[in-house]
């Protein structure tokens, strides 16, 4: 007689890493750590760092604390998985201008700030993550971590686009620029800085020109 399987049957199935509907065990905790993420996103979006928990995120992702603390150890743990997933897709998406632009190195500096500051700036659930990191200790340490990323991933793809400057852009300038980009994108975001996208994008895209010696 056919039956459904139930929570223990399941946990039996995904504790012996067989596949379930078609899923391996690894797919299965992939997707369920997505899902958790991205209930993460609403969450703090709606209740801020004051007002997330597991519970909420759990509700919110139709999953059990038990599959919350089988991807994350803490709470912490996934406000900083926040900040790395949102952080990654700034940086897949600031490539993806890079790659897509015209071939003219300050049209790609453009589409790259572009496609960067749009991650956030289309999303206001990614653009909270932004706006509360530096409330929150392990988002403040992971924020500085991927700032310094930025930067050199910045001067690796100058190399890359203008080769005769190679070597030229130091970090310490990398940094302040990729710094100053995130404290102007962050500033717009809470409302601190009235300006819109495309000025933002443009003004942005000026000081790195200069700075990368477009202007020299």
């Amino acid at each position: 007689m056919s039956r459904t399987i139930g929570t223990d049957a399941m946990a039996d199935v995904v504790a012996g890493g067989r596949s379930y509907a078609g899923q391996s065990r690894a797919e299965r905790q992939a997707a369920r750590r997505a899902s958790l993420i991205e209930a993460g996103l609403d969450v703090l979006a709606e209740q801020g760092l004051t007002g997330i928990g597991v519970r909420a995120i759990c509700a919110r992702a139709g999953l059990t604390a038990r599959y919350f603390y089988e991807s994350f150890p803490s709470l912490d743990d996934l406000l900083v998985a926040l900040c790395e997933s949102v952080g990654t897709e700034i940086v897949d998406a600031g490539l993806r201008g890079l790659r897509e632009a015209p071939d003219d190195w300050a049209a790609r500096v453009e589409a790259c700030i572009a496609g960067a500051f749009d991650v956030v700036l289309d999303d206001p659930r990614k653009a909270c993550v932004v706006a509360v990191g530096a409330g929150h200790a392990g988002m403040n340490a992971t924020r500085q971590r991927m700032l310094l990323d930025y930067a050199d991933l910045v001067i690796s793809q100058f190399d890359l686009i203008v080769p005769t400057l190679a070597g030229t852009l130091s970090r310490p300038t990398a940094l302040f620029l990729v710094g100053g980009a995130v404290e102007l994108v962050t500033a717009r975001i809470t409302g601190q800085l009235e300006i819109d996208r495309d000025r933002l994008v443009a003004e942005t895209t000026g000081v790195f020109l200069a700075a990368m010696g477009a202007h020299a």
